[in-house]
């Protein structure tokens, strides 16, 4: 078999481009806004747009955790009983966060549940094209929800912010209930909105540009969650190395992967900093 060069999934240009979205920027406090929570730094990053002269929002979680395997500390589950408003994406991807949120008497809100939001299911193969042959691959890109399977939480891929169609919808999800929470600042609220979309479209333009240079340059993922960034700019994911993030693959996949490389001709192997390469090694 060929050797495939690895390379660090947030290292490569066209995705890390596109992780820009998670817009690192501090915030200006100009007033006593509410204190928000949000538990992972893609989320923060639309928040903080949206809050922007407003307030500054909190994230949970570092970039180097993953959300699957996170288990919070007390002091983390302290942070998220007293702030006002906590933003997450759901139980299906958060799920050790579920329990506490139940409990919780303040405002929670889960982004899975925005209105408009283009769904899709999770691909039960880490053979990316069998699961798309089986499934037909028939994905409306219009601002609906998509309901391929029952959209409980574990048939619905929670990685939703990945299609800067559904991030927009997550915008204004986000801004319409700090506008009900705050509504002192809901004429900032409406034009931090109104420039995030700005953003988000022209990035959206950029990428569609930057990424049809490579959309026919198969590759592999170390776990699949990226979908929503991959048919939103038709590119060429084979498989993942891994079906859930805390099961090693098996045998069988690995010598599955082999023969989709050799035979696909895959160029690299994604890594994740979240999790040790020594699987792909």
């Amino acid at each position: 078999m060929k050797k495939m060069v690895m390379l660090d999934f947030f290292k490569i240009r066209f995705i890390s481009t596109f992780l820009l979205l998670q817009f690192f920027l501090s915030s200006v406090i100009l007033a006593d806004g509410p204190r928000v929570l949000v538990s992972i730094p893609p989320l923060y990053g639309l928040v903080a747009k949206i809050m922007r002269d407003v307030g500054d929002p909190e994230v949970l979680l570092d970039a180097n955790v993953s959300p699957h395997v996170f288990h919070p500390t007390p002091h983390e589950m302290e942070k998220v009983v007293s702030s006002d408003i906590f933003i997450w994406v759901g139980p299906s991807l958060e799920l050790s966060l579920a329990t506490l949120l139940n409990a919780r008497k303040k405002i929670s809100l889960a982004v899975m549940e925005a209105p408009g939001l283009r769904l899709l299911p999770l691909r039960s193969d880490a053979d990316f094209e069998a699961h798309d042959h089986a499934h037909g691959d028939k994905h409306d890109h219009g601002h609906h929800h998509e309901h391929h399977h029952d959209v409980g939480h574990t048939s619905t891929d929670p990685h939703v912010w990945l299609d800067p169609d559904n991030a927009m919808m997550i915008l204004a999800y986000i801004k319409d209930v700090l506008q009900d929470k705050d509504p002192v600042h809901f004429e900032q609220y409406e034009k931090n909105y109104a420039q995030a979309l700005k953003e988000i479209q022209q990035l959206k333009q950029d990428l569609k540009k930057e990424t049809q240079f490579i959309n026919e340059v198969p590759y592999i993922v170390f776990h699949d969650g990226y979908q929503y960034f991959e048919k939103a700019f038709e590119l060429k994911g084979l498989g993942s190395f891994v079906l859930e993030i805390d099961v090693p693959p098996s045998l069988k996949r690995i010598k599955m992967l082999e023969r989709k490389i050799r035979d696909k001709g895959a160029q690299c192997l994604f890594a994740e900093p979240q999790f040790s390469q020594d699987l792909l090694n």
